[in-house]
């Protein structure tokens, strides 16, 4: 934002969707990878939600409403037009793949619906 409000002279509210994407975007991949090292989180003591939420249910629901809250705030860039349409449909794929992402975690033992972490690397 201080980047769009230098090069604009304003901070308008185009340069507050580009904050909510990062806000949005940011925590559905803390919380998985949070998930990943809860063990580690619970050694040091430290009570993030992963730690508290033993079965996965309340941090795989906080990442579903973060990213079903991404898919329209992802496209106000192309409304405010800070985007093209070729943006736009990029941004709904890639809400996509990451819901389908959830959705597939979520549905492992440990992930909320059971599996062995709500995170898994490529490989």
């Amino acid at each position: 934002m201080i980047g769009y409000a230098a090069a604009h002279g304003t901070s308008p509210f185009a340069s507050w969707s580009l904050f909510g994407i990062m806000f949005l975007w940011q925590l559905p991949h803390f919380l998985a990878i949070a998930w990943m090292y809860r063990d580690d989180y619970a050694s040091a003591q430290m009570p993030m939600l992963p730690v508290i939420d033993v079965d996965g249910v309340m941090t795989g629901r906080q990442a579903v409403m973060y990213s079903a809250a991404l898919v329209p705030v992802s496209v106000l860039p192309m409304l405010f037009g800070l985007a093209n349409r070729t943006y736009g449909v990029g941004a709904l794929l890639l809400c996509h793949l990451e819901g389908a992402a959830i959705s597939r975690a979520w549905d492992q033992p440990g992930g909320g619906g059971g599996g062995d972490s709500w995170y898994s690397p490529p490989g």
